[in-house]
């Protein structure tokens, strides 16, 4: 699933960049990495459903009680919970401070107003919320898959236990990456058309008085 991520990312980063129109769209660009996740996590969810069950006349089960209490430790999941909570809450806050053009933030100023984007209003959010959800979904339908599959037949408990944590850790860490790549350039673009639009001209005013003094 990381793999498919940033094969999905890096492509559709390249496309558009060499200026192919079905790619240069920033809206496409902006819901590249969810996407990417996406489908990697319908990948797992298809491996977990597809898990082979135990054939023959004569078969075994381990008796032991597992629940997704038991499976939801560790780094990764605190991680994925955290990233992407962020990132929706995020994605939300952008959506209501931008303008009414969703894509851009406006400051209203006595002398006027200042309008500066690309800024990741609904126009992006909506789009990447949206995907964000779906990611969310699948991710449970997965981890559901996880807790419900057949063991092992030679895998004694321990080991059914490692197995089925190892399978939450790649969901976790798909999760995690593509919650990152989102909300980063989210952050650095809607920051950036911020410092632009709440710009007061003071620091353009020193840029120029340091350039006149080093004259």
């Amino acid at each position: 699933a990381p793999l498919l991520l940033v094969l999905c990312f890096g492509v559709t980063v390249v496309t558009g960049l060499a200026g192919l129109p079905f790619l240069t769209s920033a809206r496409v660009l902006a819901v590249a990495p969810l996407v990417g996740v996406l489908a990697g996590l319908c990948a797992l969810l298809v491996g977990e459903l597809t898990w082979p069950r135990p054939t023959g006349t004569s078969r075994t089960a381990l008796l032991q009680d597992r629940s997704l209490r038991t499976l939801l430790q560790g780094a990764w999941v605190r991680a994925a919970a955290a990233t992407t909570v962020l990132t929706a809450a995020a994605l939300v806050v952008g959506g209501l401070v931008a303008d009414g053009s969703g894509q851009a933030i406006r400051h209203q100023r006595v002398d006027g107003a200042e309008t500066a984007g690309p800024f990741p209003g609904w126009v992006y959010a909506g789009p990447q919320l949206t995907v964000l959800l779906l990611c969310g979904l699948v991710a449970a339908l997965t981890l559901r898959a996880v807790l419900r599959r057949s063991a092992v037949v030679t895998a004694d408990a321990d080991t059914d236990g490692l197995l089925r944590r190892a399978s939450v850790g790649r969901v976790c860490r798909a999760l995690t990456a593509g919650a990152l790549v989102t909300l980063g350039p989210d952050l650095f673009l809607g920051g950036a058309a911020a410092a632009r639009a709440f710009d007061d001209g003071s620091y353009r005013q020193s840029a120029e008085l340091d350039a006149a003094s080093g004259l």
